[in-house]
């Protein structure tokens, strides 16, 4: 077919395919092009955002006394003693006079492989131990959650009487 063509038909069959293939070659040029202007600002985006999230050593080591510390829930027996005890030292360290510590049943597994395991606490403090207690409560790296808290005057008489029974139950996950 090519054969009966004339060399000027040719050259304008060959101009034309050229002028085709550049007309592709154009517009996917182009959004290629815009694709990669967006991904440039893209990039330069999270960099400044990066940058304005940087913090000094300083900042990032206040930063992390925010944060609360977790551990990875061990078996019921290693967790229930490193729980108590690491709970029993915070106690102490507030100055709350606690009874003896009690665990309660087990529950049920709350995800497949955890089950919740409570200790409940009761004792007598005065506000600021149990202020104290609470604020480095987020230091216990097995504590999950403070179930309950109830706290009531040790000496209703004596308005001016500064101590408090408490009564608290706080829970950590054990490994099945």
């Amino acid at each position: 077919m090519l054969d009966r063509l004339s060399q000027r038909n040719k050259r304008a069959l060959r101009l034309g395919v050229i002028g085709v293939a550049a007309i592709v070659v154009f517009s996917l040029g182009l959004s290629w092009l815009q694709r990669w202007a967006d991904v440039r600002k893209s990039v330069a985006r999270s960099r400044e955002q990066l940058k304005a999230i940087g913090v000094s050593d300083a900042e990032r080591d206040k930063l992390m006394t925010i944060v609360p510390v977790f551990e990875m829930p061990k078996k019921e027996e290693e967790q229930k003693f490193s729980f108590r005890a690491e709970f029993n030292k915070q106690l102490k360290e507030s100055g709350v006079k606690a009874k003896p510590l009690r665990f309660l049943p087990v529950s049920k597994a709350i995800e497949p492989g955890y089950r919740l395991l409570s200790l409940q606490c009761s004792g007598q403090a005065d506000m600021e131990q149990i202020l104290n207690l609470f604020a480095n409560l987020k230091k216990n790296p097995y504590l999950v959650a403070v179930e309950e808290f109830m706290m009531k005057k040790s000496d209703p008489k004596n308005e001016r009487s500064r101590r408090f029974d408490i009564e608290l139950k706080v829970s950590t996950f054990v490994r099945e």
